[in-house]
């Protein structure tokens, strides 16, 4: 049984500048122009480069199913200033285990300037608060230490590295891997 449902295809997060919420069929457009930069495909596992505009629709499809059937919560993250869609954040809920997978990537554009840390802790907080869970946890590869510490500033806690645990585009690559637990969590929310 699932936590995450499909109300979930309304709901809305707000966080100081942003808005996280279900992709919409529009975002495809705004997803391909971001995705097809070399730069954002070679620090994520799943992204292909080149990232063609079929594939942004497929991503908002896939990722609409997904949350209508509780198999994860992937979301876009708009900049409220200007409703311009930067990337993508999302929970993989495995609630078995009370454990979730944390993914995100951003247009190179708004990269450092503290969006993802503000959608990463939206997301840390709804999956302790709201799905209950025990164990959040996301890796990067070591050659992008921006992404450790978004994990590091959000509370998670470095807690390896697995050597050559992936091939990327012909070439075995480090993950890092860093977590949080909801008493960790619950540490860092107390006054």
């Amino acid at each position: 049984m699932s936590v995450i449902d499909e109300t979930l295809l309304e709901q809305r997060w707000y966080t100081e500048r942003l808005l996280l919420r279900a992709p919409q069929p529009g975002d495809a457009v705004h997803i391909y122009h971001l995705a097809r930069d070399r730069r954002v495909s070679e620090m994520l596992l799943n992204m292909p480069h080149p990232y063609e505009r079929y594939e942004a629709d497929a991503w908002v499809e896939r990722a609409r199913v997904r949350i209508e059937s509780g198999e994860g919560l992937p979301l876009v993250i708009v900049r409220r200033a200007d409703d311009q869609l930067i990337g993508s954040v999302g929970l993989w809920p495995n609630y078995l285990h009370r454990r979730a997978e944390l993914g995100y990537w951003l247009g190179v554009t708004y990269w450092g300037r503290g969006y993802m840390s503000e959608a990463v802790q939206t997301m840390i907080d709804f999956g302790f608060a709201e799905l209950g869970l025990n164990r959040i946890f996301a890796t990067y590869f070591t050659n992008n230490p921006a992404s450790m510490r978004v994990m590091l500033k959000c509370g998670m806690v470095f807690e390896g590295v697995q050597r050559q645990a992936v091939i990327k585009w012909g070439e075995a690559r480090d993950l890092g891997m860093c977590a949080i637990l909801r008493q960790d969590w619950l540490r860092r929310k107390q006054p």
